[in-house]
């Protein structure tokens, strides 16, 4: 039986797009499943007029972050509200400074703290995840023992102390949030590593006498990145919040710098004398990060699951 012109067209679309979906790669079909999900494009969205607001912001500003007005100093409640024609876009704070170019120095480097701090923890606890995986017997118990120990401290009990002894600076908050939240990051690695560890490729490149640790990280550590990835995306939101937490308690960033938090933190002591603005503002900004990595992490999440698939 013959077939019709526009069954021979219908037989070319579906064929066509079988061949594209064949010659689909799953990093290609993971972007374009992220690509329609809404939440997660508009978490993309939050994310760069975020990014935008921290490069940009004291550009735009007329004034510099550590900028006192004396003329407001101490007056904010009077004379500090956003003014527009004296270049006061989000107000002044109680100290005659900026609230617009202050927050702009606050959104950036509580995106510098999170993004660093989750690259630290990210690398340390995907390889010591992955080694204690790999190779497995009385070593892997002795390394996940260690990390069980890790857990079982208070992470921030133990970063107010390394504050309070090291002194109240970046680095040090840096190095403390990315060395002590590595441990969850380890347990995760090292569950998906003992499943990668029985694959084929892995005992063909075993079989052909390839070192260990180049076994880890050519085959082990790439055929990872999906859930690191997503892990990480969901890391940065919560080491923001620590670095916030930790900078409203005053044991953060210091003065002239300033973060979110601590911007947050001099908002909520002057809200009684009517400085609504001065928290605000940052609380604003410190919502959009949150919820722009939450909104993006799930959508990796959801475009990485092979379940989905």
């Amino acid at each position: 039986m013959a077939l019709s012109a526009i069954d021979m067209n219908a037989l070319a679309q579906r064929l066509a797009r079988l061949d594209e979906v064949k010659g689909r790669s799953l990093w290609a079909d993971a972007r374009l499943r992220f690509g329609r999900n809404k939440a997660a494009m508009a978490g993309v969205g939050l994310l760069v007029l975020c990014l935008a607001f921290a490069a940009f912001g004291q550009a735009i500003s007329p004034y510099s972050y550590d900028y006192i007005d004396f003329t407001i100093m101490g007056h904010a409640a009077e004379m500090g509200a956003p003014d527009w024609a004296k270049g006061y876009y989000f107000g002044v704070d109680d100290q005659g400074r900026d609230l617009f170019a202050r927050a702009a120095m606050g959104t950036r480097i509580s995106l510098y703290v999170g993004v660093v701090g989750t690259a630290i923890s990210v690398l340390v606890g995907t390889l010591y995840g992955a080694v204690a995986g790999y190779v497995g017997g009385w070593i892997d118990g002795l390394m996940m023992r260690l990390v069980d120990v890790l857990l079982a401290i208070p992470f921030m009990f133990v970063l107010i102390l390394l504050l309070v002894m090291f002194g109240k600076s970046l680095g040090v908050l840096l190095i403390g949030i990315g060395f002590l939240s590595w441990p969850s990051m380890a347990r995760i690695v090292r569950g998906q590593t003992l499943t990668l560890k029985s694959r084929e490729y892995i005992e063909a490149a075993q079989a052909t006498g390839v070192p260990a640790f180049r076994i880890i990280l050519r085959h082990i550590v790439p055929n990872l990145l999906g859930i690191v990835i997503v892990y990480a995306t969901l890391l940065v939101p919560d080491i923001i919040l620590t670095e916030s937490f930790i900078s409203f308690l005053g044991l953060g960033v210091q003065e002239p710098q300033t973060s979110l938090g601590a911007l947050i933190s001099e908002g909520a002591k002057t809200m009684r004398y009517g400085t609504l603005w001065q928290l605000g503002f940052p609380m604003l900004f410190f919502i959009m990060t949150m919820f722009a990595f939450y909104f993006i992490g799930d959508g990796l999440r959801d475009a990485l699951d092979p379940k989905d698939r």
